[in-house]
């Protein structure tokens, strides 16, 4: 099936990506995360791949010359994973894609804030 790759602004667990994550799994999908860290290995079972980017702290996050630093990385994982949909969970992630090169994959953003 398709491979997922999903992005949050902070650390996992996250109730309600990783929800969605096991029903993706389940449903045959390959699903992958970017994120700033994990608590717990409770998540490692869930994706396929786990990758850590660091925030940076959240004020320079918001930077554009910060962003684009984090859009580079970003980019690097989805040269390597190639996935069809990348998911961001959270305005914060959802703004580093405005940086990557979005050829042969759709964008999907789930506001979590609301």
């Amino acid at each position: 099936m398709g491979k997922i790759l999903m992005l949050k602004h902070s650390d996992l667990p996250d109730n309600r990506a990783d929800r969605e994550a096991v029903a993706l799994k389940k449903a045959e999908h390959n699903v992958f995360m970017i994120c700033t860290g994990v608590k717990n290995k409770d998540s490692d079972d869930i994706y396929e791949k786990i990758f850590f980017v660091d925030r940076n702290g959240k004020v320079k996050f918001y930077l554009r010359k910060e962003v684009k630093k984090v859009a580079q990385k970003y980019q690097q994982v989805i040269d390597e994973i190639k996935p069809d949909i990348v998911h961001a969970h959270d305005i914060v992630t959802a703004n580093v894609v405005r940086y990557l090169d979005k050829k042969n994959w759709f964008f999907v953003y789930d506001n979590h804030e609301v």
